[in-house]
């Protein structure tokens, strides 16, 4: 929906450095409603991993963008934005 990204550095799978983006309204919502974003991205990565172990990394990385659309759901600030970004309909 917006274009800005923000970027989170993880751990993959295989205990290399990776990167996951999510969209900066969706990051600055959780960064309101979650005490430690960056390891809560770790967090359902690391679930995505453990139960989708035959997934590619990229697909793992939609789901985690997926779980975190679902979570800033949760909260007016996100509905604001959105409100914000579409003007009156």
């Amino acid at each position: 929906m917006f274009d800005k990204r923000t970027t989170y550095t993880i751990i993959d799978e295989t205990g290399d450095k990776s990167t996951i983006t999510l969209d900066k309204t969706v990051a600055d919502v959780l960064q309101l409603h979650l005490p430690d974003v960056h390891a809560w991205v770790q967090h359902v990565y690391d679930c995505a991993a453990k139960q989708y172990p035959g997934l590619s990394r990229y697909k793992r990385g939609d789901l985690v963008r997926d779980y975190a659309l679902k979570e800033a759901n949760k909260h007016p600030e996100y509905d604001q934005a959105v409100r914000e970004f579409l003007g009156d309909l």
